[in-house]
Formats: structure tokens, sequence, C-alpha cells
């Protein structure tokens, strides 16, 4: 945007518009460029990754499952329900109550899957997991109310 208000001071300039309007444009575009950059958000402060959690059920390779690791805090023993959402993208649907939600013995981990004959993620699609800072016995430092992850599910 900023760089739009010179362009826009520039062609004024060039077209020798000296006029009030001319003016008026360069500091709206200045303050428009002003009000997006604040807007921005700030650098992440915690690591999470994610990762498919790839298996062949019933002869067919599949992502059955999202794997969350954080580096700098622990997940509770048990997740609740409550604690997050599990939406698949390709049709909005909230996937909670049709997958398992399992922590490791360092509790750094959460692994996230489908229930035995409840489906997969199938092509084309991406989870979308929102962590709820109550999920945490220990959260990481700075950690918001909630944090969402993007996982596309496609094995290629």
């Amino acid at each position: 945007m900023l760089a739009l208000a010179r362009q826009l001071k520039r062609s004024a300039l060039l077209m020798k518009m000296n006029s009030p309007q001319a003016t008026r444009l360069a500091v709206l575009a200045m303050s428009l460029s002003f009000s997006v950059a604040t807007a921005q958000p700030g650098q992440i402060r915690h690591h999470v990754t994610t990762s498919c959690l790839t298996e062949i059920r019933g002869g067919r390779k599949s992502c059955w499952g999202i794997v969350i690791k954080i580096d700098d805090g622990q997940f509770k023993k048990r997740v609740r329900p409550n604690q997050l959402k599990i939406f698949e993208a390709k049709h909005g649907a909230n996937l909670i109550n049709l997958m398992t939600r399992v922590t490791s013995h360092d509790r750094k981990q959460l692994t996230i899957q489908f229930k035995p004959g409840t489906g997969d993620f199938g092509t084309g699609n991406k989870a979308e997991i929102t962590l709820y800072r109550a999920a945490f016995a220990l959260p990481p430092k700075d950690f918001p109310d909630y944090l969402v992850v993007v996982q596309r599910t496609d094995l290629n």
C-alpha cells in the first residue's frame, strides 16, 4: 500500500496535479497502508507441526488422522471433545464424534484419528483443527485462547 501511495503521488506530480484532490488521494492511500500494516499478525512464539496419519485400512492407503506435535508445551493426558474442533474443509463437516484423541507419553503429541468404520479424509481435502488453550496441561508461553492449524490430507 505504501508503494501505491508513492505511485499515486508520483502520478500526481507527473500530471502536474497540485490540486487538493491529488493530495487527499495520496493521504488516503498512506492511511490505508498504515491500517493494513497494523492489522498484520505478530510472530508466532510457539512451534506446532502437523502431519497426516497414513495407514492402510481395508487394503486402502489413506490419511486416517492428524498428528499434532508441540515443542514448548504439554497436552492434557485426556483431551476432551470440547477442548478442540475438527473440521474437514471439503464439506465443512464437524468430525469430533467420528475421531479418537490420544496423547503421547511425554504429552507433546496429540494423535487424532478416525474410529474404525467411520471413513477417512478422502482426496482433495484438508483438516482444520482448532486447539483451545484448555487442551493443554502446560500451554506454550503466550499461547492464545485458541489456534487453528490446517493440514492437507492428500498423500501426494
